[in-house]
C-alpha cells in the first residue's frame, strides 16, 4: 500500500485479497517443487509458507531499489515506478500508454493530427531530456488522448507494435475478443434458478487432460449432510442443533 495511490493521499489499498491470493500461488508452486523433489528422490518434505514473506517477496521493484540503490519507492498516481508508462484517459475510458518506446513513430502519429506541441524539436530525442521533463511530454500526450476513443488508439497502436492496453471494465472483459476465441467464459446452468450464469473458465489448457467446468456451484448449505455427516461423522440430531443456532 505504500507505493500505491497518488502521491499527496494516503496509501491506497489494492484491490481484492492480494495477501491470500499471492500465497496461494506460492503454496502451489512450492507443492509442485516437493512434488519435484518426490519424483526424483521417493521423499516427500513438508512445505512451509508464510503470507507474510510472500507479500515481502511480490513487491515488484520496492525492494530491490531500497536493497541496492537505499531509495526508498514512492506513490507516484497512474505513473509507473520507472517512468516507462501511465494510465491516461480517453473520450469513453482509460489507456496504458508508454511514454518514450518508439518515440520518432509516436511523435509523427502526434504530428500527423496536428498535436505534437514542440516535442517535434530535436532536443527531445535525448533521452535525459525526456525523463527530466516527462510532466511537459504527459500533459502533450493527455491532450491527444483525451480526442480518441480507447478503441481508436488500443488498435492503432497495436498494429504499430506500441505495447498499449485498455483499461477494461469487467462488461468489456467479459466480451474481450482474445477470451472469447479462447471459449475462457462458459455458460453454466442452474436449474433451481431456471436459468444459467456466466463462469470463467480454467487460464490453462492442457493437450492431453483437458478439463472443463461440468456443473454450477453448490448451494448454501447442500453438502451439509456429507461434510459434517459423512465425512465428520456429525449426528442428524448435532446437525440440526448447528442449524437451528445459526451455525450452519
Amino acid at each position: 500500500m505504500y507505493v500505491c495511490g497518488d502521491s499527496d493521499t494516503p496509501p491506497l489499498k489494492p484491490y481484492g485479497e492480494q495477501a491470500y491470493l499471492i500465497a496461494s500461488l506460492f503454496g502451489a508452486i512450492g507443492t509442485l517443487l516437493a512434488l519435484h523433489y518426490r519424483h526424483f528422490t521417493g521423499e516427500g518434505q513438508h512445505v512451509d509458507i508464510s503470507m507474510q514473506e510472500c507479500i515481502a517477496a511480490v513487491i515488484e521493484h520496492v525492494n530491490v531499489r531500497y536493497l541496492y540503490h537505499r531509495v526508498v519507492a514512492k506513490r507516484q498516481g497512474s505513473l509507473q515506478w520507472n517512468n516507462a508508462f501511465r494510465l491516461f484517459p480517453c473520450k469513453d475510458g482509460y489507456i496504458l500508454l508508454s511514454l518514450f518506446q518508439q518515440w520518432d513513430t509516436l511523435i509523427e502519429w502526434l504530428d500527423s493530427e496536428g498535436m505534437a506541441a514542440d516535442l517535434k524539436d530535436e532536443r527531445w530525442c535525448n533521452p535525459k531530456v525526456q525523463f527530466r521533463e516527462k510532466e511537459h511530454i504527459i500533459q502533450v500526450l493527455e491532450q491527444w488522448t483525451r480526442r480518441h476513443t480507447l478503441a481508436e488508439l488500443v488498435e492503432q497502436g497495436q498494429l504499430m507494435h506500441f505495447p498499449w492496453a485498455a483499461v477494461n471494465s469487467v462488461k468489456e472483459l467479459r466480451d474481450n475478443p482474445q477470451l472469447s476465441e479462447r471459449g475462457f467464459f462458459v455458460e453454466v446452468a442452474h436449474p433451481e434458478q431456471g436459468t444459467s450464469f456466466i463462469y470463467p473458465g480454467a487460464p490453462y489448457k492442457f493437450s492431453h487432460s483437458p478439463w472443463k467446468i461440468s456443473g454450477r456451484a453448490p448451494l448454501i448449505g447442500e453438502h451439509n449432510q456429507q461434510i459434517l455427516g459423512e465425512e465428520l461423522g456429525f449426528s442428524m440430531a448435532e446437525i440440526a442443533e448447528l442449524a437451528s443456532r445459526g451455525v450452519i
